[in-house]
């Protein structure tokens, strides 16, 4: 699966709306998030975990973005439009 489909894949799992984790510092911290998933080394990893996932809203220990997911989820540093 490509680093994009992961990507996500992840997000959608841990119930992240992509279109508000884009406007996280003008998109750029969606951008990093992206880059750190294209370059993360847990794949398969990444993949078992997202066929055998819970449902649970929390993203796992070994992704690179589970910082970026956390936040994302908590609202936290959020850009509001006025």
């Amino acid at each position: 699966m490509s680093s994009k489909l992961l990507f996500d894949s992840m997000a959608k799992e841990v119930q992240i709306d992509l279109d508000q984790a884009a406007r996280r510092e003008g998109g750029a911290a969606m951008e990093r998030a992206r880059a750190r998933c294209a370059d993360c080394q847990a794949v398969r990893e990444c993949e078992d975990w997202l066929d055998t996932a819970t449902g649970l809203p929390l993203p796992p220990d070994f992704c690179p973005n589970a910082p970026f997911f956390h936040l994302v989820i908590a609202g936290v540093g959020e850009d509001r439009e006025a």
